[in-house]
């Protein structure tokens, strides 16, 4: 088991970028539980401590049937590609876990993709339309 503390600021400035990175960690890693406190000193802020176990690829790819493996080397390509055109690493597109769990509750529709724990409004307007292209062409 590991440990992991995070400060969620409560201010305009840094509220957003705090949660995204709170919700890239969550999406990776096995939750087993935590602990939260309120702040006020030196500036209002939540403190959070993670107690989690990593997740590997493998132990992701156990979890899924072949059908849903298909999906996921399939989002897992466009992933690939979608990054090397944006110069960007592949992980700050989707991680291995959001990757699964489209795969394990492809969505029916653009809106249902909210429902998909590790997506958000910002990937859902930027790749929304090309993911459920992809979900419907498998």
């Amino acid at each position: 088991m590991k440990i992991q503390n995070f400060t969620l600021r409560l201010s305009e400035t840094f509220y957003l970028e705090d949660l995204r990175q709170i919700n890239r960690f969550l999406d990776k890693n096995e939750i087993i539980k935590s602990t939260e406190s309120f702040s006020i000193d030196p500036f209002p802020c939540w403190n959070i401590l993670v107690f989690y176990n990593s997740k590997n690829k493998e132990e992701i790819l156990e979890e899924l049937n072949d059908e849903q493996i298909k999906i996921f080397d399939a989002l897992k390509s466009w992933r690939y590609q979608t990054s090397k055109k944006l110069n960007i690493p592949a992980f700050r597109i989707f991680s291995n876990s959001t990757l699964s769990n489209l795969a394990k509750n492809p969505p029916k529709t653009k809106e249902n993709l909210f429902e998909i724990k590790g997506i958000g409004k910002n990937i859902i307007d930027e790749w929304g339309d090309e993911i459920m292209q992809l979900l419907d062409s498998i």
